[in-house]
């Protein structure tokens, strides 16, 4: 019966492998069941690059719109970025909460 898992690892002086990092099989679950959301007037330029079609680019530009137009108030004002169309924004739609 599997439980769950760990990842093991060891340096070249260690006599045995030592736990990394394990997890449940409870864990697993909760995690691939919970879709990724992003907080669009908290996430950086790093963490909004996660988000479907928004590169390097885009995430500097909602960064940047933000900053000068305040905190979002819809997730539909991301289209008001430069370099986010109706498109666009349809795939970001389901990732994305104000």
């Amino acid at each position: 019966m599997l439980l769950g898992g760990a990842l093991y690892a060891s340096r070249f002086s260690e006599s045995r492998p030592q736990v990394v990092y394990s997890f449940s099989l409870e864990e697993a679950a909760r995690e691939a069941q919970e879709p990724l959301v992003i907080d669009i007037n908290a996430a950086d330029a790093e963490e909004l690059e996660e988000l479907p079609e928004v590169g390097p680019a885009t995430a500097e530009a909602i960064v940047e719109y933000r900053l000068a137009n305040g905190p979002f108030k819809t997730v539909d004002e991301l289209e008001e970025v430069p370099g986010i169309g109706p498109a666009t924004l349809e795939q970001i739609r389901p990732f994305a909460t104000v």
